[in-house]
């Protein structure tokens, strides 16, 4: 091969090279949590690209073909998460892939819709990084209505765990959860040392199908008062 052809070549995969590290350094920055100092503003968890999947984990139960990214019910960007729970419920977790530090935040508020007629019942749950691990066996999808309400009661009373959740359930449509992170630290969980989040479906006579998009923390930690919790 002549040099001057060597030489080209060099160059255009020099070239390519910049291009695609360009490219992965804006889809690392799509994927990456956003933290905004002037509207006191932080991204948990959102959904721009199929690599945001690869953040969660799902109970065996929750095929993972039954979660996917979708157009509808979009509250930020162009994609929301898209979830088929099978009737026995379910959870996910996301687990290190957030700043742990919630601490100079005033509210948790992720937006939810559910797109059935029947209400969602469910739970947002949150340790710290001295909780356990996993979450208690009675939990695992498929356990009885009453049996899994008991155990969530049970969770709640445990140190570093906060669980959020609404007695009377979700009706249709599209609603924004929030609970005050001052009361997660009053329930015990480190604010400065959030490991875990995680949704729980109880179960229900039918599959359900619920839409999550834009799990934020908002304001500071001043300027908020109290929420319910468990």
């Amino acid at each position: 091969m002549a040099p001057e052809h060597k030489v080209f070549l060099f160059i255009l995969a020099c070239v390519v090279s910049l291009l695609l590290g360009f490219g992965l350094a804006r889809e690392f920055q799509a994927q990456s949590p956003l933290e905004d100092e002037e509207t006191g503003r932080m991204e948990i968890l959102y959904f721009e690209g199929h690599d945001s999947l690869f953040k969660l984990r799902f109970a065996d139960r929750v095929d993972r073909q039954q979660w996917t990214l979708a157009t509808d019910n979009v509250t930020q960007g162009i994609f929301s998460l898209r979830i088929s729970f099978p009737y026995e419920g379910g959870w996910f977790v996301t687990s290190g892939t957030f700043n742990p530090d919630w601490s100079s935040y005033g509210m948790f508020q992720a937006d939810i819709t559910n797109p059935g007629v029947e209400r969602l019942q469910f739970a947002v749950i949150i340790r710290d990084d001295e909780a356990p691990r996993e979450l208690p066996p009675a939990l695992a999808a498929g356990t009885e209505m009453a049996a899994a309400h008991e155990a969530l009661r049970q969770l709640a009373r445990e140190p570093h765990t906060f669980v959020y959740y609404r007695a009377e359930g979700m009706e249709s449509g599209q609603s924004t959860e929030s609970f005050a992170v001052p009361t997660m630290a009053a329930a015990g969980v480190n604010p400065r040392s959030v490991r875990d989040l995680y949704f729980y479906m109880f179960p229900s006579e039918l599959p359900q199908v619920v839409f999550l998009d834009n799990i934020r923390l908002e304001g500071g930690a001043d300027e908020v008062g109290g929420a319910a919790g468990f």
